[in-house]
């Protein structure tokens, strides 16, 4: 597992490995410095500079450097304050003045100075920042940020100074940085908000942290392993999926969504739309299936028919293209209270099967997919902190939650939060929810599939699947349909052999 540490829980583990394991706080800092040389060592640049902040981060600068210097590299340190007497920082940086390596206190000179093929230490806040940046360190920012051209680069320890550790936030202002050197585990900050532009450019080392005490219960989802399909079956075996939605306005994503469905592994596609909706679905295999349309959408009570009809299916996919009209949440009542297959709730669907709950138990397996927008609406405490935020909705309604927020967050309920981190910005377009929401239809339907499997499974393939068309030279072009038309390439990858 990959786990995804909260400030107070990787605080957690350094003291754990300090006091329960006496492993001395100089050989943790000792090895980060380490992990730190050994990656800069393999840049080809004579110059750095690190820049030490007051407290552990700016410790692990100063063991840095003196590491650096060991090796033959052209070293300056630049300090804000010296560190507090008797502290593991402040013994380095007495070991650094006896090397007589260059130790200069930062002033208004520095930004005045000009850099060219130097490596820029940042080791001026950790994570244990949570207050804005302002004076002296925000110009030291802002300076290190300008410099990054004429070949210079910006390593930071642990975290990039300015990024809050806990929220992924900015606070004031932030390293721009090229590498991120992270100890112990990723954090919690790296997977939400601006922080997740920083994922490309972490390494992480343990630093001799002993495996059991890192724990947590934000997970990165493992690679998953789609499994061999037995030969005696048939596709009603497979699974019987139907997406329901669509209207006058948006009569494109039920087919975005259905074709996703069949082109990720699904025995029988069903596209239920209003009757007002006539073309034909994008592939011939998809059936579509039409229900009376008012003012067009869907009417505000479905046949006898109709009703047995969803009944038969082994997944239902309600929200994609439905629309706003003034009988949507009676409409959405009466499926619920009449379909008790696997219900995967989508888009304009939410709201609607959040008033439901109002006033009746839910009885079926249910996956909700809001976007983040969309998660505003139905959350009660809402803040910047996505993760945070996730957990405690879903401890509360105890509902199967898939949050869509440049990355994917998942939680049952039960205090784990998982995250896929595939895909990439030029995934941003209309329809690839849609899309995602068939695959994750078509995979839990398929009845070797738990909604967990199904979940890890669809990120993945809908994720990596842009990732490789963006290596592959699709970036501004790619679009919802060219991710469903490739994800067989990342079929293949993870097919069980």
């Amino acid at each position: 597992m990959n786990y995804i540490f909260s400030v107070k829980e990787m605080r957690e583990c350094d003291r754990k490995a300090i006091i329960d394991h006496s492993i001395p706080g100089m050989i943790l800092m000792e090895n980060a410095a380490r992990f730190c040389s050994e990656t800069i060592l393999k840049y080809s640049y004579k110059d750095i500079i690190v820049i030490c902040g007051p407290g552990n981060n700016g410790g692990d600068g100063y063991a840095l450097a003196r590491q650096l210097y060991s090796k033959g590299k052209n070293i300056r340190v630049l300090f804000f304050e010296i560190p507090k007497s008797k502290t593991d920082g402040y013994k380095n940086y007495r070991i650094c003045k006896k090397l007589g390596i260059s130790i200069k206190k930062i002033d208004n000179n520095l930004l005045m100075e000009e850099l060219r093929k130097t490596i820029i230490v940042d080791g001026i806040f950790g994570t244990g920042l949570s207050r804005s940046i302002k004076g002296m360190y925000k110009k030291v920012i802002k300076w290190m940020n300008l410099n990054k051209k004429d070949g210079n680069l910006i390593f930071s320890i642990d975290i990039p100074s300015g990024l809050s550790g806990e929220t992924g936030e900015i606070l004031g202002d932030c390293i721009d940085s090229d590498v991120v050197c992270s100890f112990g585990g990723t954090k919690k900050g790296f997977y939400q908000n601006y922080g997740v532009n920083f994922l490309d450019k972490i390494i992480v080392d343990p630093i001799s942290i002993p495996p059991e005490i890192r724990t947590t219960n934000t997970i990165l989802f493992e690679k998953p392993i789609i499994k061999k399909r037995k030969r005696n079956l048939n596709k009603y075996d497979f699974g019987k999926i139907g997406i329901l939605g669509g209207s006058a306005t948006y009569p494109g994503a039920p087919d975005i969504a259905s074709y996703a469905a069949l082109k990720s592994g699904s025995g029988m596609v069903y596209r239920i739309t209003p009757d007002i909706i006539q073309n034909r679905p994008l592939s011939p295999e998809i059936i579509p299936i039409y229900f009376h349309s008012t003012r067009g959408y869907f009417s505000e009570k479905l046949s006898k028919a109709n009703y047995e009809f969803i009944k038969k299916l082994d997944v239902l996919i309600i929200g994609p293209g439905l629309g706003a009209f003034d009988w949507k949440d009676t409409l959405i009542a009466d499926i619920l209270s009449n379909y008790k297959g696997k219900l995967v709730i989508d888009a304009d669907g939410i709201a609607p099967f959040f008033s439901y709950l109002k006033n009746n138990k839910l009885k079926q397996e249910c996956l909700i997919t809001p976007h983040l927008g969309e998660f505003k609406k139905i959350a009660t405490k809402l803040d910047s902190d996505i993760i945070r935020s996730l957990r405690v909705f879903t401890k509360k309604y105890y509902i199967p939650t898939l949050l869509k927020s440049g990355l994917a967050y998942f939680s049952f309920g039960d205090d784990k939060v998982f995250i896929s981190d595939r895909g990439n910005p030029f995934m941003a377009k209309a329809g690839t929810g849609d899309g995602l929401s068939g695959i994750i239809g078509s995979f839990w339907g398929q009845g070797d599939y738990s909604l967990f499997d199904a979940v890890n499974i669809s990120t993945y393939l809908m994720g990596k699947t842009a990732e490789n068309l963006s290596e592959a030279g699709h970036k501004l072009d790619m679009s919802a349909i060219t991710i469903i038309d490739n994800i067989y390439r990342t079929v293949n990858d993870i097919y069980e052999k």
